[in-house]
């Protein structure tokens, strides 16, 4: 699993900086900065159960909320690069969150096990 974590890592990261042009960076910056440093920790092998069950918590009410979002895309609004509609803006946001709220699902059951 080291090397899924360090995948993981990379892809906040790479989500981060992607986040630069986006027209409301700091929100979603600051958005994907727990998932990168949870992730790091674990791929350092330090894993903790409390702060990354709290964002699980926090994340999976954040997919929810915008689970509509997801429910309603096509399957264009997930490929290339360029935002053709706000729609298509929407549905990727909303899969960052439910990706988010997945990966710190696993990190907090990894951080459970650890712990016993």
């Amino acid at each position: 699993m080291r090397w899924l974590d360090g995948f993981m890592t990379a892809l906040f990261a790479l989500a981060i900086a992607a986040q630069y042009n986006d027209p409301d960076p700091l929100y979603w910056m600051a958005l994907y900065t727990p998932p990168l440093l949870l992730s790091a920790l674990a791929f350092g092998r330090r894993f903790r159960l409390r702060p990354t069950a709290l964002a699980f918590a926090v994340y999976l009410v954040l997919a929810l909320y915008w689970a509509p979002a997801l429910r309603q895309a096509g399957p264009e609004s997930l490929v290339g690069w360029r935002m053709a509609t706000p729609a298509d803006e929407e549905v990727r946001e909303a899969a960052g969150i439910a990706l988010s709220a997945l990966w710190l699902g696993v990190l907090a059951l990894r951080a459970r096990r650890a712990r016993a």
